[in-house]
């Protein structure tokens, strides 16, 4: 693949385009974006980054996931901005389009997927009314802008999933009555 900046240069569009000198200075900031990057990495951090090697965590994951088949329904991602986003742009990427209005059967058993992305009483209550939280797994996250969905849904009798780094594996999991 190649791409062109030739249309962004102030050799072709004039002033309003970019100098040598600014490719420059935009290629020193993405060294330095990039060491910050690996230096982060380093530390243990972005674990993201290394997921396609980390083959023995997806058969856990996925271990795990058959292991809940038929016994729940419903699993609901409490958390907000990257927490959300993330679980929603898979979910849409991969799954049928309106994944959680197929029958039981048609998901052959797999479980339906809320992503509740903000507090808002109506959405959260909305949900509420509309799943049996006796056959859902809640999966919160320790950021604090989501105690308030925890708090909210935890007054339920359900099965709680405490994830302290999702790309580090379930910890702590176990029920909370």
């Amino acid at each position: 693949m190649d791409i062109s900046v030739r249309n962004c240069l102030n050799s072709t569009v004039g002033s309003a385009g970019l100098s040598p000198a600014d490719l420059s200075q935009g290629n020193a900031a993405l060294a330095s974006a990039i060491a910050s990057v690996e230096r982060q990495r380093a530390k243990g951090g972005l674990g993201f980054i290394d997921l396609p090697d980390r083959a023995a965590d997806a058969r856990a994951f996925q271990n795990l996931a058959k292991s809940w088949r038929g016994r729940y329904d419903n699993f609901v991602v409490v958390g907000i901005g990257g927490s959300a986003l993330g679980n929603i742009a898979l979910q849409t990427a991969l799954r049928h389009p309106h994944w959680n209005l197929l029958s039981n059967d048609q998901r052959k058993g797999w479980l339906r997927m809320f992503v509740p992305d903000n507090v808002d009483p109506g959405l959260v209550g909305g949900l509420l009314d509309a799943i049996d939280v006796k056959k859902t797994i809640f999966n919160y996250n320790t950021i604090i802008a989501i105690v308030s969905h925890f708090l909210i849904f935890s007054v339920f009798y359900a099965h709680f999933c405490h994830v302290t780094h999702m790309v580090c594996g379930f910890q702590n999991c176990k029920n909370i009555f």
